[in-house]
């Protein structure tokens, strides 16, 4: 197989485990004491703890080869999910996150790997391509997963969770071939790269437009499960249904439009339209009066969110030199996690006073990225390199 196409399959699993947990944890926290802010700590412990080790990760994965660091984050999330199975109080609960938070830093490394093997004329396709794992990952995992948590409770969860995340881990060991030669001399990623990196015209715009889009998103991502119950009486099983939903219209535009969006219009107009899109979504969905109009809701935020998303992680990389791919994939994954860090926080905060706030919140927090989106972000850099 393709260098692409194994690391579509890595991912996908990886996904497919963490989406497993998505619907239980925001009923089944609060029935453990961790209700309002403390359901955003217990979920913002896994971006924080991601935020803290999604740098370091890719810049393991700069000098070390891809492949150890994606080995490695697949044993990590296995750990959290078999803790996961067996917590029954909030101390054990957090903990499981925290495992898990750290095992998730590894997708530094998958990005930087699609970096390794593709051209940069054809990096938003790639990325588009990897996105598209990301939303199969969420197809499945939130749908069998609501499934498994309202038949066999939060044990059945983890312990399916955990076999999913060993068998990534099989598959990387026998199916990943490693994406960097050992003879390539990788430069460390540190504060004076980063300094030096942010110098590039441009590339502080697209951190920042990153960094504050991730805070926005993670007011609906936190909160969602919560909304549907409250508006709608779902239970997790039936949100699962609906965030499959939005996970198959977020792969379709990933996989089959990104690359001709990106050809014939390019990664600026991509995320300025996507961006466009997904703010209004915001404002309206906890007014959506009944579920299929969710339905109908959440496809325009799948598709914005689609073509955003592939469009700014290009521009980062063909921003960034071809020594530090790893690393500034970590910083750019540490940022959104710092974000889904305190989001959660914000977010379950603002949804105990009125289950709207948080998404009002979000589309206000998401317009600063539009506005960056418009007038500062760069052209793409002029091809460097080719694929190995």
């Amino acid at each position: 197989m393709s260098p692409l196409t194994v690391i579509f399959v890595t991912v996908f699993v990886d996904m497919l485990s963490f989406g497993l947990v998505i619907p239980d944890l925001q009923i089944r926290a609060p029935q453990l004491g961790a209700g309002g802010w403390k359901l955003g700590v217990v979920q913002g412990a896994f971006s924080f703890f991601t935020f803290l080790a999604a740098p370091w990760f890719g810049r393991l994965s700069d000098r070390v080869g891809r492949k150890p660091v994606l080995a490695l984050g697949a044993v990590l999330n296995a750990a959290s999910f078999l803790l996961y199975a067996y917590a029954h109080d909030f101390p054990s609960l957090l903990a499981a996150r925290v495992i898990g938070g750290i095992g998730s830093a590894n997708l530094s490394a998958a990005f930087a790997y699609v970096s390794d093997v593709t051209q940069e004329e054809s990096r938003a396709k790639s990325f588009g391509f990897l996105g598209a794992a990301f939303g199969l990952g969420f197809i499945f995992g939130p749908v069998v997963g609501g499934v498994l948590a309202e038949r066999g409770g939060n044990w059945l969860l983890g312990i399916v969770a955990m076999g999913v995340a060993l068998v990534n881990f099989i598959w990387i060991l026998y199916a990943l071939r490693e994406s960097r030669a050992p003879a390539t001399s990788a430069a460390v990623f540190n504060l004076r790269a980063l300094r030096e990196a942010v110098a590039i015209p441009g590339m502080a715009a697209l951190l920042l437009l990153f960094g504050v889009y991730n805070f926005g998103f993670s007011n609906l991502e936190a909160t969602f499960v919560r909304l549907m119950n409250a508006n709608h009486g779902l239970d997790r099983e039936h949100t699962g249904y609906i965030l499959g939903f939005v996970g198959v219209c977020m792969a379709f535009v990933q996989a089959g439009l990104v690359g001709r969006a990106a050809a014939r219009f390019g990664e600026r107009w991509m995320v300025r339209l996507g961006l466009l899109v997904v703010v209004p979504v915001f404002v309206l969905l906890p007014f959506v009066p009944s579920v299929p109009l969710v339905y109908l809701a959440v496809l325009p935020l799948a598709v914005g969110a689609g073509m955003a998303g592939p469009g700014i992680q290009s521009l980062i990389s063909r921003t960034a030199s071809a020594s530090i791919q790893g690393g500034m994939f970590g910083v750019t994954q540490g940022l959104g996690a710092l974000a889904r860090t305190v989001g959660p926080i914000v977010g379950n905060t603002l949804f105990e006073s009125k289950p709207a706030y948080p998404y009002m919140a979000g589309a206000l927090i998401i317009l600063l990225p539009v506005a960056i989106s418009w007038l500062a972000l760069p052209s793409p850099a002029p091809s460097r390199k080719s694929a190995p």
